[in-house]
């Protein structure tokens, strides 16, 4: 029997730009000290290369970002909320992003100063993903 050679292309994933914003038109800045009675969004960004990227955005992959926060003291993690956007041909950046009502509404307290973290998971639901990874660093805070 005759051997059979499988090829597998590269692709990188490059997750950066983890920010926060208000949802007020008026605001330009990125903000990361927020009113309590404040909306905000958090926002990532997600960008494929290599070749394989090109064969693989195609297939209408799900790309899932799921946001928490956690106490620098000793508080607990909270699970801020999920987004997820799908892969299409030709487009290898995505800018997830995760509107919140307001920083009471997902548990964050003006107590606190949190670390926001960003968990990416792409690929099907339920089933192992293809790639994966997480980017941290914004700090948030938020008062009445």
């Amino acid at each position: 029997m005759k051997g059979t050679k499988v090829n597998i292309v590269p692709i990188t994933c490059q997750l950066f730009n983890l920010a926060v914003f208000t949802t007020d038109p008026n605001v330009e800045s990125l903000e990361m000290i927020l009113s309590q009675e404040e909306s905000f969004s958090l926002r990532v960004t997600v960008e494929f290369g290599g070749s394989g990227a090109i064969a693989m955005m195609p297939l209408n992959m799900t790309i899932n970002v799921t946001f928490f926060a956690e106490s620098y003291g000793l508080g607990s993690k909270i699970e801020l909320g999920s987004t997820s956007v799908n892969t299409y041909a030709g487009i290898l950046m995505y800018t997830p992003t995760l509107a919140i009502a307001k920083p009471a509404a997902v548990g964050l307290t003006p107590e606190e100063i949190y670390q926001v973290t960003g968990v990416l998971r792409v690929g099907a639901a339920n089933w192992p993903a293809l790639i994966t990874g997480f980017i941290d660093g914004l700090v948030l805070q938020t008062y009445h």
